[in-house]
């Protein structure tokens, strides 16, 4: 990903790339943000609470993740940071990688890049810098598709109707009853 922001920032200098998170890889990536000499349009933010990176999302025009499938076969499962961006409405531009397929359509809801092509994610990256319009088209359709395939109180009714079929249970006719189960756990219900 910093090597991809290297080659936009490179063709679009007004560009900055902010990486929220810590990790064992931090210093390698300063050492080679210097290198690529981009560290002044580079912002290592570090862990962040909740409410700061709602912030940086709000602040941000595209969300950026480049995933890889490790050596031992690990890879991404479902991309807790892909679905909150896209709930954001951010457009997105990620790997193609274990389980991001099944959140983000390319080129609908943003765009999904093989892992390590570099000028596929440049291309991508530059086409939304240049366009307003497609980072508002593909945002919006990204933070619709979360509302209808992975909102959480969807999901819950989801659960109950397969739980209830099998239990041999009926459906409850009204949506008061359905509405009980989305409260938090512990409340009172």
């Amino acid at each position: 990903a910093l090597r991809a922001f290297a080659k936009v920032h490179a063709a679009r200098p007004n560009t900055r790339f902010v990486l929220i998170g810590e990790g064992t890889q931090l210093e390698a990536m300063q050492r080679l943000s210097a290198e690529l000499e981009v560290d002044h349009a580079v912002e290592f933010a570090g862990a962040l609470p909740p409410e700061q990176v709602v912030q940086r999302f709000q602040d941000a025009d595209i969300f950026l993740q480049h995933s890889l499938t490790h050596d031992t076969g690990w890879c991404e499962g479902f991309g807790v940071s892909i679905a909150e961006a896209a709930a954001m409405a951010l457009p997105l531009v990620v790997t193609r990688s274990g389980g991001i397929p099944d959140q983000v359509l390319d080129g609908q809801t943003g765009y999904l890049i093989p892992e390590r092509d570099l000028d596929a994610m440049v291309q991508k990256m530059i086409e939304l810098v240049d366009s307003p319009p497609l980072r508002q088209r593909l945002g919006d359709a990204g933070r619709q598709r979360m509302l209808d395939h992975f909102d959480s109180a969807g999901q819950i009714t989801k659960l109950e109707a397969v739980l209830r079929k099998a239990a041999g249970l009926s459906m409850p006719a009204d949506k008061a009853a359905c509405a009980s189960l989305s409260q938090p756990i512990g409340a009172d219900v």
